[in-house]
């Protein structure tokens, strides 16, 4: 059986040593359940985890990505170290997720089964598919997909929104880029809940996408948020009948919200 990916137990000799420091903290325990949320790990440090591990960053920067391909890498194995042929034999511990341990087991049966859905997929629907698509029409189909794509994600939305809210703090707050409750509340229709806005705390990346709060009585003035970033919230935070693909978020902020779009355009993966 493979290794499990675990961000939080690495061969340290792989990564620089700056980003060692995190894992050598972390009790035996600890490192047994993935993603438990008592545990924090630099975020920086899983993306450069995976991206040592797995390559992701080169898989997800293409625009093309074949279905055998996706399906290994969607399975946990890096296609430039493991075949087809390979990964139908072997079996990968399954990570990434709160509500995965360690010890839960990505199969053989597994990989076969999201091999042959790409494959058909390939065939009945062909075109050019990023992994994240891919990973979102296994999401859409439900069949199971190892979770270190989604640890990657959350990673990298982390780091995003830290880098922007130390910048926010020393820049003003460009209204042109910002929207109200009822505009977002329009262009993310039906997926957006008018009463998460009651509660910012219930989800913190809603409470994070608001860049002014608002007034009430005299003078009354509106909460404002960042558009940008209640799309990548439904993106990646939201669960089940809430969760917006990637390319619908992107053409609803297009349509919606034009200059948020054009300033955030450029932050958008090939293909993606």
């Amino acid at each position: 059986m493979r290794k499990a990916l675990n961000p939080k137990a690495p061969a340290l000799k792989e990564l620089p040593r700056a980003l060692k420091e995190p894992a050598r903290k972390l009790s035996r325990k600890e490192r047994a359940t993935i993603g438990d949320k008592s545990t924090e790990v630099d975020p920086a440090y899983t993306v450069a985890w995976f991206d040592a591990s797995l390559n992701a960053d080169h898989w997800l920067a293409m625009e093309d990505v074949s279905p055998e391909t996706a399906a290994l890498l969607l399975a946990g194995f890096d296609p430039m170290e493991t075949d087809v042929e390979t990964a139908k034999r072997s079996a990968v511990e399954a990570i990434g997720d709160p509500n995965v341990h360690a010890n839960e087991v990505f199969a053989a049966d597994d990989f076969k089964r999201l091999l042959d859905r790409f494959c058909d997929v390939a065939k009945v629907e062909p075109g050019n598919r990023s992994l994240e698509a891919w990973h979102d029409l296994a999401a859409k189909q439900k069949v199971k997909v190892h979770q270190w794509l989604a640890a990657y994600g959350a990673a990298e939305e982390a780091i995003r929104l830290a880098e922007h809210a130390s910048k926010t703090k020393v820049r003003a707050v460009d209204r042109n880029l910002l929207a109200s409750r009822s505009q977002l509340l329009d262009a993310f229709y039906p997926l957006l809940n008018e009463a998460w806005f009651r509660d910012l705390g219930d989800r913190e990346w809603l409470h994070l996408a608001q860049r002014e709060k608002g007034r009430p009585g005299r003078g009354h003035r509106e909460p404002l948020f960042c558009p940008y970033e209640v799309m990548q919230g439904l993106r990646l935070k939201a669960r089940g009948k809430e969760r917006l693909s990637e390319p619908g978020g992107w053409q609803r902020l297009k349509d919606h919200f034009p200059a948020a779009h054009a300033f955030h355009a450029p932050k958008r993966r090939i293909g993606g």
